[in-house]
Parts: structure tokens; sequence; C-alpha cells
């Protein structure tokens, strides 16, 4: 028996993509393909941080979201990222517009913070700490003030 039928057969058991391909010694885009062409392709799909939550979390989050509580408490309270937190948040029907939310200034004042702790010499880890900015959005936010990066500390 080939390679090819092998990972059907694997497949046909049960046996997800990525133990096929180490067992099989294959590319986990080849064992794919070769379901593809026969027809038996069942992409694994990665679990969402969203299809974790209950229907209950998910209606606590929203009703706290529009109760006033920021985005960023939110966020780490129940362990999800911003992609995901506004994903819920269309999901759930709720209209948002970043330009006129107050929770927007709360953001910018943020930004501000992270821009004044950088200049003053903190340790990226320390600034994402204390305002939540994370590293790529604050340095894209320096270069957007025309603020030179300091060099790599050693």
């Amino acid at each position: 028996m080939g390679k090819r039928e092998e990972a059907f057969e694997m497949s046909e058991k049960g046996a997800p993509v990525d133990q096929i391909a180490l067992e099989l010694n294959v590319a986990q885009s080849t064992i794919y393909r070769w379901l593809r062409e026969t027809g038996a392709a069942k992409k694994d799909r990665v679990k969402s941080v969203l299809d974790k939550l209950s229907a209950p979390e998910r209606k606590h989050i929203t009703e706290r979201w529009l109760a006033g509580d920021s985005a960023l408490s939110l966020i780490q309270e129940f362990g999800l990222n911003y992609n995901a937190f506004y994903r819920l948040m269309r999901e759930e029907g709720v209209e948002y517009d970043a330009k006129k939310d107050e929770r927007a200034l709360d953001r910018a004042d943020r930004m501000d913070t992270a821009v004044a702790m950088y200049e003053s010499g903190e340790y990226l880890w320390k600034i994402k700490l204390e305002t939540g900015v994370y590293q790529p959005a604050l340095h894209e936010e320096l270069h957007k003030r025309g603020i030179v990066l300091r060099r790599a500390r050693r």
C-alpha cells in the first residue's frame, strides 16, 4: 500500500492530518492535497477563542461592554484578543464606531502615556504591562510622531 492510500485510510479512521503527516513523513499540505483529490478532505479547524465562550459568557461580556467597561479589561479578564473581542461585538449586533466612541479617547491617552514612557527610557515590556500598548502599535505611533527609535539594549 502506498503512502497516499495509507493517508486516506488513516483519515477515514479519524486521525488528524498533523499526525498522519508525522507518521508518513510527508508535509501536511501534501496530505491535504491527497485527501482533496480523493474527495475526503476535511480541514482541521482551529478552535476560535470565541468558540470556547458559552452563550451566557458572550452575553455577559456584551452587557459589560455596553455598560462602559473597557475593551482591554474584558479582553484580559476573559482571555480574548482584540480581533476576537470586536468580532464578538459584531456577532452580538453591537454597533461600534471607534472615532465616535469615548473609549477611543482612553486609547489615545494610553498611547500618549506609552510614548512618554518610551521617551523616558522604559522597557517595552513595562510599557505594555502598564498601558496595554504592544510594541508594534507603539512603534507605529512613534514613526507617525517622528520619534526616532532607540537602539536595542544588549
